[in-house]
């Protein structure tokens, strides 16, 4: 038997400048310092734009947290293990959403703003989970879960009228309650001396299936950004000096972004991503590596936010990269 207790004590402290900008009709009651000059070169210049108005607005914020753990470990032998676990965490807003900023823009009809009084995000977690090793099966893994959230975040979307004309108001804002329950299996194998000793590989199984849902003002949605169904998997193979890898993975549709009204709630529909991977020992220290990424060309963005498919906040096409490394 294994157990474990802890506790972590987190302290935040933020302070945001951001900026108000729009027409002088749309900003009526707008706090903060108005922008009457900018400096561009070491010159300041005065703001001379009569179409619109420009505040620099602060705002700031300081909060506590204490979290608990609970993990209760059991190691009978025979390759067999059980974990039970409870324990909490804690998802900050992203610095941008809090910044006291708002765009006004007439021409889109449409209003960006930032939400300073986001609250963050507690999970609680409950998991149940069970490992068997054996040489005839490789690694097998079982976990049931169940995540309850308080005050998770989401991007909505509303509508405001000014000087009688309907914008397209976007903004993050916090939900009330939600739950994710599911259980998620794992499987690994590695086999040496693959096809007559041709090869050693490595051979990875994910399946995760969870059912959510969420409470905002008015009525229950799923929980953004959380798929039903999860599965991912990879193969690596080795020979000598060459190794080569590939992971594929698939995501059903999750909810994006919340509308005023169920109709107007988007979704992003089910994503693929298969990416491969060459690599070739050349001597000590050298090696010379061949990416392929995105080669379904699948054109949204998955949960696991694959950073080479970030560029320019675009989440789409594929990208063939090759590289070679020297360490001395």
């Amino acid at each position: 038997w294994w157990w474990e207790a802890g506790v972590r004590f987190e302290s935040t402290r933020t302070q945001t400048l951001g900026n108000v900008i729009g027409p002088p009709e749309t900003l009526e009651g707008s706090d903060g310092v108005r922008v009457e000059s900018v400096a561009i070169g070491g010159e300041i210049l005065a703001e001379t734009f009569d179409e619109f108005d420009a505040y620099r607005v602060s705002d700031q914020r300081r909060y506590t947290s204490v979290l608990p753990s609970l993990v209760v470990r059991l190691e009978p032998g025979g390759g067999i293990s059980w974990r039970a676990a409870v324990y909490q965490q804690l998802m900050r807003p992203q610095y941008f959403d809090i910044v006291r900023y708002r765009r006004v823009n007439p021409p889109t009809r449409s209003i960006n703003e930032g939400n300073p009084l986001l609250e963050p995000t507690v999970i609680t977690n409950f998991a149940l989970a069970g490992e068997m090793e054996a040489e005839w099966i490789g690694t097998f893994g079982l976990e049931i879960y169940r995540k309850e959230i308080k005050d998770f975040f989401y991007d909505a979307r509303s509508i405001e009228v000014l000087e009688g004309v309907d914008y397209d108001v976007r903004r993050v804002e916090n939900g009330k309650d939600g739950t994710i329950s599911g259980f998620q299996l794992q499987w690994r194998r590695d086999v040496d001396g693959l096809m007559d000793g041709a090869f050693d590989s490595s051979f990875s199984f994910a399946y995760t299936w969870s059912d959510s849902t969420a409470a905002i003002e008015g009525r229950e949605i799923l929980v953004p950004e959380r798929s039903r169904h999860l599965v991912q998997s990879g193969l690596e193979l080795t020979r000598g000096k060459w190794r080569w890898s590939t992971q594929f993975s698939w995501q059903s549709r999750a909810l994006d972004s919340v509308g005023a009204e169920q109709f107007q709630d988007i979704y992003r529909e089910e994503v693929m991503v298969w990416n491969n991977t060459v690599s070739l020992a050349l001597r000590p220290g050298w090696s010379a590596r061949l990416q392929l990424v995105n080669l379904v060309d699948f054109p949204e963005r998955s949960v696991e936010n694959d950073p080479v498919r970030v560029a320019n906040n675009q989440y789409s096409d594929y990208s063939l990269t090759a590289s070679l490394s020297i360490v001395l």
